[in-house]
């Protein structure tokens, strides 16, 4: 009966919304405890709004009645000048602790998803942190919605065949089933349930150097939990947690004793200081504690144990060291010791589990983070919505594709409520002592016996999985530039090479699988009927690096959106699939991005539905990113037009970047140079200073100042290619983009480092300039544009003919090559003025260049063969 239950209650929260609209209640018309009725604050709806929680049991509730059961997302719109609060709500019988961020003004902010009853219903609200105001609540329909596909691969290209299939089989199980784990204590979860975890957790804390100096202790905690994972079938799971005692600098002194050491409070150890003097003692000491855990992890990999890896877990709150100095040095050392266990001491068996919060501030990177987890010590019972839907819309806003694991948790998840709010973690791990024997019996038996939660006994042969398929090329590896087949996507089945929310190919043409294919009027097949969350891999080779043209066809009677990413990274940013009057009338779609040569796996990601598509041609466009290290530029702003420069040409340290009109001044001059790794350096002619980030900050919104060069990660950026000659510029401390404040065009604009959105005000022109006179050229600009836009070729895509139109300006004779991808000439002729047909029938589909030369002008378009 459950299993029913949960099947219809699942088709009414998908189904069942358009009888229901959203419930707005005035704050003011609940039941006041201690709180007061305020009208202070201008801008409140109603007649006021409720504050004064400042004392123990200050409270407010409203009771409400519905007429039909459903899921409902509670929004408070609320004032907290001070500081973010926490405060704890109770819905019904459900409690939960969600946060109020910081706002001065009236701001809006989810508690979550919750199930309310028909008939009566309260929410009450209580002090939490106390001291902020709320205005009113609105209850607002909601739906279950799948998770976030995770990415097709790992962040370590190297990683073993093992750890590969782990991963694989992980995805498999992702937005589904939940792996049972347990953090230690493992022999209580068989002595109350009669199963074993499916992950186990451990710590590596007693292995930090310090802490066995201090101890006289030689732990031998890696070869028992190998044993674990490797009796019986040898399908076991770990994960590792480190509690890293510091180098050296512990207090030990009474409620500070070195045993305490990763705090922050019992240890003088200044990670910042530490990374700033790479040449000093303590940071040998660092990299000393890293190789000595690399130690540990090569045991683990010595007898083929893929380890979730989770280092330098709760940064953000400050509470360990390694977090206590902000996100600037966390993330660099989080980079650090990545590349000194993979790069250095060759250790591919770890999947890097990064556990946080929705603050971008402290990723590390897509590139080092393979999942993302949460740490949750919250009330008994609660479904943990409000957590999993924050974290999954902040990892949607900022391109982050990983699956969420719940790694650290006071109380087990209550697997009804994981079906019915969709918190799908890919594995939790109560955390041991009374965090699990204070829970009732009943509810750990519930958890581990429950049929969507996979334990020991149930785990297949995952290093040899193949019951979602093993990825590999469906008819071989494809070389860009070049075009990929929308239908060719790779072999592997759902989940592993492609997503579809429908497990039939509904008009069943090309291939048995899930992805709809129908047959397309320019010949081959497309994909269609695309829904939203739907994606495709397929497996490419980049045999160049450069910038690329990416033209996709599209056909649609609506319209839509989607992207592509490369081994996880969102290359494109959302792109639109216009209406196109037709699901078989094909247009185009344009793209450049710069991509590195490398084997990748690219994902075809339907961002909104409603569109056609047949395929995807990349086009090399020029090698390298167009930058010539140790020239001078001007960088110009796409939005406003308007330049980069120092205010006032002023030459003092600290001094603020703004946008300013061209003056050819000296301080609105660059010189960029390489630094390593496809980083740069910017410095302006007038002072010989870096641009550089004010107090090295790695938050939104910061400004731009310059700065002696010192080599610092916050003076490095990288310039990479956008579209039609224009590059974001990425701040290798932060991940963020430079760009002009709130896309503002006025003179005097200033400068600061945001998320990237690909918004114009992101984008900057480099165009070069003498040192000492005025600009002298423009990257990407090719000559006499005018007349290159008078000559035409068509149709594009040609099938067995192609016209050149040559404008009757030119009277001599014209020279036309059609060339491969691989430079090769194939048909070559001399045209005069007017309408010319040149046969292609011979050519082999694919992607040519038209070259046109004209006296001392070449012009050249790109011609797509379909024949």
């Amino acid at each position: 009966m459950k299993k029913i239950y949960y099947y219809f209650l699942s088709i009414f929260l998908l189904t069942g919304l358009s009888s229901r609209a959203d419930i707005v209640i005035e704050a003011e018309t609940g039941n006041l405890f201690g709180t007061q009725f305020l009208n202070s604050t201008a801008g409140y709806s109603g007649t006021g709004y409720v504050g004064s929680f400042d004392n123990g049991g200050d409270n407010v509730s409203w009771t409400f009645n519905l007429p039909s059961a459903g899921l409902y997302e509670i929004r408070f719109r609320y004032a907290s000048p001070f500081s973010a609060k926490n405060y704890d709500l109770q819905v019904n019988n459900e409690n939960a602790q969600p946060t109020f961020l910081q706002s001065t003004g009236w701001s809006t902010s989810s508690a979550g998803k919750y199930f309310l009853t028909a008939g009566s219903n309260t929410i009450k609200v209580f002090m939490g942190w106390g001291y902020f105001d709320i205005d009113n609540l609105t209850l607002v329909p909601a739906s279950v919605n799948p998770p976030i596909a995770p990415a097709a691969s790992l962040a370590d290209a190297n990683a073993t065949a093992a750890t590969k299939s782990l991963y694989n089989y992980m995805k498999s199980l992702y937005g589904n089933k939940v792996l049972s784990g347990q953090q230690d204590d493992i022999q209580y979860i068989i002595n109350t349930t009669g199963k074993e975890p499916a992950v186990a957790g451990f710590d590596l804390m007693d292995y930090s150097p310090s802490r066995i100096e201090k101890s006289g202790y030689t732990p031998s905690s890696s070869e028992a939990n190998i044993a674990w994972a490797t009796k019986g079938a040898n399908r076991g799971m770990i994960s590792l947690v480190w509690h890293w005692n510091p180098p050296t600098d512990l207090i030990d002194q009474p409620t500070k004793e070195w045993w305490r050491g990763f705090y922050t409070d019992a240890t003088t150890f200044d990670i910042q200081a530490v990374l700033a003097d790479k040449n000093g003692t303590r940071y040998a000491l660092l990299l000393r504690d890293i190789d000595a855990i690399a130690v540990q992890l090569q045991k683990y990999a010595n007898a083929n144990i893929p380890v979730l890896f989770r280092p330098l877990h709760e940064a953000s709150g400050g509470w360990f060291w390694w977090g206590a100095k902000g996100p600037g040095p966390f993330k660099e050392l989080w980079q650090i010791m990545y590349n000194r266990l993979v790069n250095y001491h060759g250790l591919h068996n770890l999947i890097w589990v990064y556990t946080g919060t929705a603050d971008a501030a402290w990723y590390p990177g897509n590139s080092y983070v393979d999942i993302f987890s949460l740490d949750i010590y919250g009330n008994a019972g609660a479904s943990m919505s409000v957590d999993w839907d924050g974290t999954q819309s902040f990892m949607q806003t900022n391109g982050i594709n990983k699956m969420l694991s719940l790694s650290e948790t006071g109380n087990l998840p209550d697997p009804d409520k994981v079906r019915a709010f969709g918190t799908w973690w890919s594995w939790y791990a109560n955390w041991p002592g009374t965090y699990l024997t204070g829970q009732p019996t009943s509810v750990v038996q519930k958890m581990f016996l429950d049929n969507d939660v996979i334990t020991l006994d149930e785990l297949p042969d995952w290093r040899n999985f193949s019951g979602g398929g093993i990825q590999t090329p469906y008819a071989g590896v494809i070389n860009l530039p070049g075009i990929v087949e929308a239908e060719n996507f790779d072999n592997g089945g759902e989940g592993v090479a492609y997503h579809d929310t429908n497990p039939q190919n509904i008009t069943g043409a090309y291939r048995n699988e899930g992805v709809d294919i129908e047959n397309s009027t320019e010949g081959y097949y497309n994909l269609c009927f695309s829904d939203i969350g739907e994606w495709t891999e397929y497996t490419v080779n980049v045999t160049q690096s450069g910038t690329y043209a990416i033209d996709a066809r599209v056909a649609s009677a609506g319209g839509g959106s989607f992207h592509l990413e490369f081994n996880g990274q969102n290359v494109t940013g959302s792109l639109v699939a216009p209406n196109t009057g037709g699901w078989q009338n094909w247009q185009w779609v344009h793209k450049e991005v710069y991509l590195n040569s490398g084997t990748y796996v690219m994902r075809f990601a339907i961002d909104q539905p409603g569109f056609n598509t047949n395929g995807f041609i990349f086009t090399h466009l020029s090698g390298g990113n167009g930058i010539a290290s140790g020239q001078t530029y001007r960088l110009v702003n796409r939005n406003s037009n308007q330049v980069l420069e120092i205010g006032g040409c002023n030459t003092a340290d600290g001094a603020l970047a703004q946008q300013w009109s061209w003056l050819n001044s000296a301080c609105q001059k660059w010189k960029v140079e390489s630094t390593d790794s496809g980083y740069y350096k910017l410095t302006a002619q007038h002072s010989d200073k870096t641009l550089d980030i004010v107090g090295c900050s790695n938050s939104a919104g910061a400004l731009i100042q310059q700065w002696p060069w010192v080599g610092g990660v916050c003076e490095q950026w990288s310039i990479e290619p956008t579209d039609s000659g224009y590059y974001r510029i990425i701040s290798r401390s932060s991940g963020l983009a430079l760009e002009v404040r709130d896309a503002l065009t006025t003179n005097g604009a200033e400068v600061r480092q945001w998320t990237w959105n690909t918004a114009s005000c992101q984008q900057w022109k480099l165009e070069a300039v003498s040192s000492t006179s005025k600009m002298s050229q423009s990257l990407g600009v090719a000559e006499k544009e005018e007349q290159q836009n008078k000559i035409s070729i068509y149709p594009n895509p040609a099938a067995n003919q192609l016209t050149v139109s040559i404008p009757s300006i030119i009277s001599e004779k014209v020279s036309v090559e059609i060339i491969d991808v691989s430079g090769n000439i194939k048909i070559s002729n001399k045209i005069s003025a007017g309408e010319n047909n040149i046969d292609t029938s011979k050519l082999s589909d694919g992607i040519y260049i038209v070259a046109i030369s004209s006296g001392n002008t070449i012009t050249s378009q790109k011609l797509i063969i379909r024949n």
